[in-house]
């Protein structure tokens, strides 16, 4: 019987909503979630989709987004910026930001100041950036996020520049070493909830 092998595609447009799931399920429980999102447990997964949209639409339209497919159902979603793309200007930073506001005020708050923070020690060295990466729950432990690793370190390779990433999962951290990244900072954040943040980098080859 022949398997069909995952495939790594552009996100078409007609499938932002059902990637942006995909992020909000995959991040339903992490520390970024319920520290900068603070709402009622059945309110979560409905504001974090929302959220979620917000990034996929912005990078969708002046970035890279990216997903894996396992047969036709998305599994696995990366949003990433290449050099100089990022900030992606007003109207992206505006996509970004609705999701936040329209979640009430505390949550706009604590987005604001951790996207304060992220665009404070954000590097000046030309670089890919991993804005976002996220696998769907029940895919997790296959090697998706490898593959959507693996895929953006050899664009980087081709360009001749490094990768940089944030990441609020300590146990991410040794996965993200493991595909060349080192840590730069380790920081928490006590208007952002108390969130622990780790930035990283991979230099270019």
């Amino acid at each position: 019987m022949k398997t069909n092998r995952p495939e790594l595609v552009s996100l078409p447009a007609d499938r932002v909503r059902e990637a942006s799931r995909v992020l909000a399920d995959a991040f339903y429980d992490n520390p970024s979630t319920l520290s900068l999102l603070p709402v009622a447990e059945e309110d979560r997964g409905r504001k974090l989709e929302r959220v979620e949209r917000g990034f996929v639409d912005a990078t969708r339209r002046f970035g890279d987004a990216q997903v894996v497919l396992d047969g036709d159902a998305i599994v696995g979603v990366s949003l990433s910026y290449a050099p100089g793309r990022y900030p992606p200007g007003v109207s992206g930073m505006a996509r970004i930001a609705l999701g936040p506001v329209l979640a009430g005020v505390v949550p706009a708050w604590r987005y604001a100041q951790i996207g304060a923070y992220m665009k404070r020690v954000h590097p000046h060295e030309p670089h890919f950036y991993l804005f976002v990466i996220g696998v769907a729950p029940a895919h997790q432990g296959r090697g998706f996020g490898g593959l959507l690793l693996r895929e953006l370190a050899a664009r980087a390779e081709r360009a001749g520049v490094a990768c940089y990433l944030e990441t609020d999962t300590e146990s991410n951290v040794a996965l993200y070493r493991h595909h060349g990244y080192e840590v730069v900072r380790d920081e928490q954040h006590p208007r952002a909830g108390d969130l622990r943040m780790w930035t990283m980098w991979r230099p270019r080859a």
